[in-house]
């Protein structure tokens, strides 16, 4: 589920759920949910059919949209939590490649960073990256590298030693 803090139930949602942040993420705080840029993104696990459904909270992010000068916009992710019960199990990748996939698809968006990592999160970041790039064939071989002998030009390969 993805929305805004323009949305009253989202506000009122991300308010009880940022306490927990504050209890398990080192250097966590508030933020300030009187702007509406501020997005959420929420993941939750269905349990039951029809009315004796329910919802769990799995993990959420939110997202900060802001200007990247001159005229694009860029998401920052600012804070993510996946809940004890469901880490190490893809989820904070399945976050994170919705942030991607939301980036790619909003009119104007040319960038998505992240706002002080911990090194969890920026090995997480790495591991969806290259699958990304494989998924995109960015590391398909399209021909031999035509810089790997190039010569130095003698300006930058010439160095000088003086003995006395």
């Amino acid at each position: 589920y993805q929305g805004s803090f323009a949305d009253p139930a989202v506000k009122d949602f991300h308010e009880r759920l940022q306490y927990y942040l504050l209890y398990f993420v080192n250097r966590s705080s508030f933020i300030n949910d009187e702007d509406p840029v501020w997005e959420v993104v929420m993941l939750f696990k269905k349990e039951g059919v029809g009315p004796s459904c329910t919802y769990s909270i799995v993990g959420y992010t939110t997202l900060y949209k802001f200007l990247h000068y001159p005229s694009a916009w860029r998401l920052r992710l600012s804070q993510i939590y996946i809940f004890q019960p469901y880490q190490r199990q893809g989820h904070g990748q399945r976050i994170l490649q919705h942030v991607y996939n939301l980036a790619i698809s909003t009119d104007g968006v040319d960038e998505v960073n992240i706002e002080d990592p911990a090194p969890g999160f920026q090995f997480l970041r790495d591991v969806t990256d290259v699958q990304n790039a494989r998924a995109h064939n960015f590391y398909h071989n399209t021909g031999p590298c035509t810089c790997v002998n190039t010569p130095l030009s003698s300006s930058s390969s010439s160095s000088s030693s003086s003995s006395s």
